[in-house]
């Protein structure tokens, strides 16, 4: 249905000429200046063949799941890539801001899905953190070999980020109240995979109309998350809604970096 007339008659032809002339000529009927007399005369060849971007056109409903890289598009890190050949050896993304397992929702209302949101934010459920939240147009750069087909880069948020938390453990270790992350270090000094089960335990999302609800545990807590926004003064303000379950010990969560900001 997304094909325009004049697409729709470029795979016809692809097929023709490729498959049936080739593996099945007794089928192949040749089109002949007889042939095209034959046909009721048109009236117009349709509409123009349109760009479009099915990667980023499709409706997702209101979340995506995918790595992302959360960056301010005004004032963050550049995109780097070092220089071929690979692996890259001097490339250094200790500073970046990244959610492997990024669960990206609109907060904001409209329709068309996450892709056409102008508020979102990232649960990474790796860690179990709220990587941050941002406002623009566009929501990612779409930069991905699942997304626009390009290889060795990594998609990005587009617009303002609002505020972030760094990258780690979203809740202290229920056991000894510590944020220190205890996961396996790679050689380029980043660490990856999961909290242990013990710590935290992502069990899935529970997906009603628009609302996205994200469950998972802390230590013996069970815990249900929604994010959202409202507005204040016209500004927007991120809002995480928490039903937690008794817990037989305190439990300390992250909200954002501490220290001033200029955003």
């Amino acid at each position: 249905m997304t094909l325009s007339p004049q697409e729709k008659y470029d795979v016809i032809a692809y097929i023709r000429e490729n498959f049936i002339r080739q593996s099945n000529p007794s089928q192949y009927l040749r089109v002949t200046p007889g042939y095209l007399a034959k046909l009721p005369k048109g009236t117009s060849k349709g509409p123009a063949v349109q760009p479009y971007h099915p990667w980023s056109d499709m409706d997702y409903g209101n979340f995506f799941i995918n790595t992302y890289e959360l960056v301010d598009s005004a004032t963050g890190l550049k995109r780097f890539h070092s220089p071929r050949p690979v692996p890259y050896m001097d490339e250094d993304y200790r500073k970046n801001n990244f959610a492997y397992k990024g669960i990206a929702v609109r907060v904001d209302t409209g329709a068309g899905g996450v892709s056409a949101g102008k508020a979102w934010m990232i649960f990474d459920h790796d860690v179990m953190r709220v990587a941050g939240g941002w406002t623009g147009k566009g929501f990612i750069d779409w930069e991905g070999i699942l997304l626009n087909d390009n290889h060795e880069t990594y998609p990005r948020t587009i617009g303002q980020l609002h505020v972030e938390t760094p990258v780690g453990p979203g809740w202290a270790n229920p056991s000894t109240g510590s944020f220190d992350d205890p996961r396996f270090t790679a050689r380029d000094g980043r660490q990856f995979g999961p909290l242990p089960k013990q710590w935290a335990n992502y069990k899935g999302l529970y997906h009603y109309e628009n609302t996205v609800i994200i469950a998972y545990t802390v230590g013996r807590a069970a815990i249900l998350e929604k994010l959202g926004m409202e507005k204040a003064d016209g500004q927007p303000v991120f809002t995480r809604t928490l039903t937690i379950s008794p817990a037989q010990q305190v439990l300390k969560t992250r909200v954002a970096r501490a220290g001033p900001t200029s955003r």
